[in-house]
C-alpha cells in the first residue's frame, strides 16, 4: 500500500516534469559526470535535436561527435561555477545560455542545469536597429547635402526641422514632371520654393517662367499666357504674339496665385495640364507645348471649389502633389539665420552705396 506522503512525492514529481517540458525556455540537465538525464521541448524546438540524440549521452561525447558545439555543462563543471554563453544551433537559432551546478551536502556536484534562452529575434532587432541607424545616418547626410544646395542654389534658409522636411519632399518630386502646388499664406516664400523644385529637375537649364495670376487684369488673362494671333482683335500686335506658355515650352512655368484665375481661363490651363495643347485668340491650330506647371495660391480652393468659384476638375489637377509651407511663426529656427541673411545684404548695400 501506497503512504499519503508517497503519494505527494510522486504527485510533487509529476508537477515538476509538467513545469519543465512546458518551459518557454530550454532545459537541459546532466548528472554530476556531465550525462545527460533531461532535456524539455522547448531544448528540442530551438536546437533541433531530438530527445532521443541527447538523452543518455555524455556531453564530451556529443561535443566530440560535434552534435553540440559547446557544452557550458562541461564549463560549469571544470570551473565550478555558473557559465554563461552565446551558442547557434543548426535550425540557424541562436540562444543564451546559463549552466549552473547544483552541490550537495557533500560540495559534490551532482547535476548541472542549463538554461537555454532563444535570442534570436534579439538579434534580429539588434541588425534591424544597426540598418535604421545606417539608414537614419544616410537620411541626415542627404539632407544635409539638400539644405545646402538649396541655400546655394536659392537662397533657401532651411534651420527649422519643418523647413528641412519640405526642401526632403521638394527634393524627390523636383526630378519628376508631376505638377505641384504650394500653399501657404501670402509671404510663406513660396516662389523661392517654387524655384528649389525648377533648379534641382531636369529642366534646370531650360526656360522658368513665373506668372503672378492676380496680378494680370482679368481681360489680358488669356492673351497674356497663351497669346493671339495676328489681327485677333483691335490693337493687337500684327504678328501675333506668343503666351507665356509657348514661352516656357521644354521647361517650366510657375503660376503663383492660381486661385486667382477667372472661370473661363481655368478651363484652358486645364486642356494644358491634360492634354499639353491650347489655342491662341484668333486661332484655330491647337499649339503643343511641353511644359512643366508649378502653382502656387494663398486661398483655400477647397471652399472655392465648394462656393463654385473654382473648377471641381482642375482642383483635382493642381493637387496631385500639394505642399504646405507654413508661415515663419511656426518655422521658429529659420528666424535668427533669416534676420542675418536680410542684415549681411543691407551691410552689402551700404558699403556699395558708400562714398568712396
Amino acid at each position: 500500500m501506497v503512504s499519503k506522503k508517497g503519494n505527494e512525492v510522486t504527485l510533487s514529481s509529476e508537477y515538476l516534469d509538467a513545469i519543465i517540458e512546458h518551459s518557454f525556455d530550454g532545459i537541459y540537465i546532466t548528472d554530476g559526470q556531465a550525462n545527460t538525464i533531461k532535456v524539455n521541448r522547448s531544448y528540442t524546438t530551438i536546437s533541433g535535436l531530438k530527445k532521443s540524440e541527447v538523452l543518455g549521452h555524455n556531453m564530451r561525447e556529443l561535443v566530440q561527435n560535434q552534435t553540440i558545439s559547446a557544452s557550458g555543462s562541461l564549463m560549469a563543471l571544470e570551473e565550478k561555477r555558473p557559465i554563461t554563453i552565446q551558442q547557434e544551433f543548426k535550425t540557424g537559432k541562436r540562444a543564451l545560455i546559463t549552466s549552473s551546478p547544483i552541490y550537495n551536502s557533500k560540495n559534490e556536484i551532482v547535476m548541472v542545469i542549463t538554461n537555454v534562452r532563444d535570442i534570436t529575434e534579439l538579434y534580429r532587432l539588434k541588425e534591424e536597429a544597426s540598418h535604421w541607424r545606417q539608414a537614419e545616418t544616410r537620411l541626415r547626410q542627404e539632407l544635409n547635402h539638400m539644405k545646402i544646395s538649396a541655400m546655394e542654389s536659392c537662397n533657401l534658409v532651411a534651420e527649422d526641422t519643418s523647413t528641412t522636411q519640405i526642401i526632403s519632399m521638394l527634393g524627390k518630386v523636383a526630378p519628376l514632371d508631376t505638377t505641384v502646388i504650394l500653399l501657404g499664406e501670402t509671404g510663406v516664400g513660396k516662389e523661392v520654393f517654387a524655384k528649389y523644385i525648377f533648379r534641382n529637375s531636369h529642366r534646370g537649364d531650360k526656360p522658368y517662367i513665373k506668372v503672378n495670376c492676380g496680378a494680370i487684369p482679368a481681360n489680358l488673362v488669356e492673351s497674356e499666357l497663351f497669346g493671339y494671333e495676328k489681327g485677333a482683335f483691335t490693337g493687337a500686335d500684327k504678328n501675333g504674339k506668343m503666351g507665356l506658355f509657348e514661352l516656357a515650352n521644354k521647361g517650366t512655368i510657375f503660376l503663383d496665385e492660381v486661385g486667382e484665375l477667372p472661370l473661363d481661363m481655368q478651363v484652358k490651363l486645364l486642356r494644358v495640364l491634360q492634354e499639353q495643347e491650347f489655342e491662341r485668340i484668333g486661332g484655330r491650330t491647337p499649339v503643343k507645348v511641353d511644359v512643366r506647371v508649378l502653382a502656387a495660391t494663398n486661398r483655400n480652393l477647397e471652399e472655392m471649389v465648394a462656393q463654385k468659384l473654382f473648377r471641381q476638375d482642375l482642383y483635382y489637377r493642381l493637387m496631385i502633389f500639394p505642399v504646405n509651407i507654413p508661415p515663419l511663426r511656426e518655422r521658429i529656427d529659420d528666424i535668427v539665420p533669416l534676420a542675418n541673411v536680410f542684415l549681411n545684404q543691407l551691410i552689402a548695400i551700404q558699403d556699395n552705396t558708400a562714398p568712396t
